[in-house]
């Protein structure tokens, strides 16, 4: 399928923000550092953030996931751990929902 020149394939999504953008906007907004992100802490406020910015990273780019895991010093298996937990825990689907629309 053909869209103004470009081709996409199945699966394809336009990178509509970078990795390292998306890193800044979610250690900005819950007033963390990135250094701190890319901490191995396993603090639950912590880790929840990073689930967070994981989740959102891997719907909002086009990176894979081994390349948003490695931004914050994590596998590929924690980003896909970090979509199943931010789907099947409220509060984090909530932030994650709200955050996703301030993006988009």
């Amino acid at each position: 399928m053909s869209k103004t020149g470009n081709y996409y394939h199945a699966g394809f999504r336009p990178q509509k923000i970078s990795i390292e953008n998306l890193l800044e906007i979610i250690a900005n907004r819950f007033n963390v550092s990135i250094d701190a992100m890319k901490s191995k802490s396993r603090k639950q406020p912590l880790a929840d953030i990073r689930m967070i910015y994981m989740a959102l990273a891997n719907d909002l780019t086009n990176s894979s996931l081994n390349y948003i895991g490695s931004s914050v010093n994590r596998s590929h298996c924690n980003v896909i751990h970090s979509r199943m937990t931010v789907n099947d825990v409220k509060e984090l689907k909530i932030q994650f929902e709200t955050i996703k629309k301030e993006l988009v």
